[in-house]
């Protein structure tokens, strides 16, 4: 595949996570795949290597923890901050780099927790692209932020 179709694999990926499209997921997640999530998993359960029917079923959890429907959206300028709906977790896509079969994505998320603080995190997602499917999913953020403002289901 090209840079440019990779680019759009992994976007569209991103973007049916939001969708809650499992089975888009499901078909554009290589057989042989494998998800990674930072983190100790003593205090953080989910951190570590996942296969394909494991990472669909965290996908599948997340899901089901938060009714609240998230959105990827990739934000050139500033001005484009008015399109946010702050009743959506929305993560903005500050960055997408690719190179041969690699991809890698800056976003972050600013989200109003129900204690009243602001879930502030910061990601870098890669991935690696076989035979027209995700290969290879990593997600990096701080693990320790998450534990604490979602303590109460870890």
């Amino acid at each position: 595949m090209s840079i440019a179709a990779n680019k759009t694999l992994v976007l569209e990926f991103l973007s049916k996570i939001n969708d809650r499209d499992l089975q888009h997921l499901s078909d554009n997640f290589h057989d042989e795949g494998v998800h990674w999530l930072a983190g100790n998993p003593a205090t953080f359960p989910i951190a570590g290597e996942h296969d394909k029917p494991t990472f669909l079923q965290i996908m599948q959890d997340s899901w089901a923890i938060s009714e609240v429907h998230a959105d990827f959206l990739v934000m050139s300028n500033p001005a484009d901050a008015a399109k946010v709906d702050p009743n959506r977790i929305q993560y903005i896509m500050q960055r997408v780099t690719a190179e041969d079969n690699r991809v890698c994505v800056e976003a972050s998320v600013d989200l109003p927790t129900e204690s009243g603080g602001l879930y502030n995190q910061r990601y870098h997602y890669l991935f690696e692209i076989t035979d027209g499917k995700i290969s290879l999913f990593k997600e990096y953020y701080d693990t320790e932020l998450v534990v604490e403002t979602f303590k109460n289901i870890f």
